[in-house]
């Protein structure tokens, strides 16, 4: 028992008490410091993946008015740029399975897949538009319209102007199809180039030489002109499924999403756990300090004093005259 202990073990044993506690203390804030390095870590690795996660989605935004953008422009530099966003979602991809924490699910697989199949797709429709041209002056419709301007020409110079007014209406219903690409255009198209050919043989202006060079020149483009719309039509499918792909895209940009909700909310839950851990580990240094200080004060008040009252009660008898014998049992102060 402690009350048995000399004076010096006792007062170093308590010491030692007290500094097992302090010790105890130091571990715990140790092992503190460290779950909250592998918190602050996982914290950053968090705040990477989130925003990630953002450029990507904000990238696919970007590529999909960028689509938009170059179909109504048909912009060459629109689409280089748009390549180059589709072409960075894939890197970010990569920066996402380096860190390693994001649950096993396919949302990446399917971000990444959607992503390569609008790529791919896309640089076939560029490559089209290129071969059709991107505007008038260029690809095969400049081609058409460098022969129809020798047509015309020839026309204005032999002073045939009821085919020359033909053609012109001909090349307003070539010019209504490329900007709105309806059939009602191509239709209208096909019964001009009856009326034009009509009066192209009925033509006295013209001999038989020059009508036949001018109907070889004009086969030529009607049958460009064909050729373009048959590409058109090609294309127009092409980008239904690039707009499929988009909300592909998109659906799988919901499911990268969420795999970063599941992750917040592991996050969360680690950080509830720390805390119940600290709050348990304070609590039990707590109570090994309250510990020694109780043991202390109880040896003080059962040992100390209660030698020194036994002394005090003695010296009373003694005083009143009582025969009193003084047992010292103890060998200190």
């Amino acid at each position: 028992m402690v009350s048995h202990l000399p004076f010096k073990k006792k007062v170093t044993f308590f010491f030692l008490l007290i500094l097992a506690a302090f010790l105890v203390n130091a571990v715990q804030a140790m092992i503190h410091y460290q779950a909250n390095q592998a918190s602050w870590l996982q914290d950053h690795r968090t705040r990477q993946i989130s925003i990630l996660i953002h450029d990507i989605e904000n990238e696919s935004d970007h590529a999909h008015r960028e689509v938009l953008h170059f179909l109504s422009t048909k912009d060459a530099a629109v689409a280089d740029r748009l390549v180059e966003r589709l072409q960075t979602i894939p890197a970010r991809l990569k920066e996402l399975d380096a860190l390693l924490i994001l649950p096993e699910d396919d949302s990446r697989a399917r971000v990444r897949e959607a992503v390569g199949f609008q790529l791919e797709l896309f640089l076939i429709i560029r490559k089209k538009l290129l071969e059709i041209g991107l505007n008038e002056n260029s690809g095969e419709h400049g081609r058409i319209r460098e022969e129809i301007h020798r047509v015309e020409e020839r026309l204005a110079g032999e002073r045939e102007f009821a085919a020359l007014a033909s053609m012109l209406q001909l090349r307003r219903h070539e010019k209504d199809f490329m900007d709105r690409k309806q059939m009602l255009y191509l239709e209208k198209f096909n019964v001009e180039v009856e009326r034009f050919q009509e009066l192209l043989n009925r033509s006295e202006m013209l001999t038989r030489e020059e009508k036949k060079e001018l109907r070889t020149l004009f086969g030529s483009y009607v049958n460009g002109f064909h050729t373009i719309v048959g590409e058109f039509l090609a294309v127009n499918q092409l980008i239904e499924k690039f707009r499929d792909g988009e909300q592909e895209t998109e659906r799988a940009l919901e499911g990268l999403q969420a795999s970063l909700e599941v992750i917040f909310r592991s996050h969360d839950d680690q950080q509830r756990e720390l805390l119940f851990d600290q709050f348990i580990r304070s609590q039990i240094t707590i109570f090994l300090v309250l510990l020694g200080i109780g043991l202390l004060l109880a040896w003080f008040q059962y040992d100390l004093l209660h030698s020194v009252n036994e002394l005090r009660e003695t010296a009373r008898r003694v005083a009143a005259g009582e025969d009193s014998v003084i047992r010292v049992e103890r060998r200190d102060e």
